[in-house]
């Protein structure tokens, strides 16, 4: 049986505003930003708070899931 282990929280910082989310960043995007002029550069993951996720990328469309809604 494997150990349990501590999972440390950390604080997201929104790509647009430099918002900090709180412990569970509930609303937050996160999107894979790849570098146009170096492909062989690692992507990096952008994160962004919910009103400048929503400004961005447009709301969230929910999905029918098994006859439930979820996003």
């Amino acid at each position: 049986m494997t150990e349990p282990r501590m999972v440390t929280p950390m604080q997201l910082e929104c790509q647009e505003c430099r918002l900090l989310s709180d412990e569970e960043a509930r609303g937050w995007r996160m999107y894979r930003a790849d570098d146009p002029d170096d492909p062989f550069a690692d992507p990096l993951i952008a994160s962004y708070c919910p009103d400048c996720a929503e400004r961005e990328f447009g709301p969230l469309h929910p999905v029918r899931v098994y006859g439930h809604e979820a996003f």
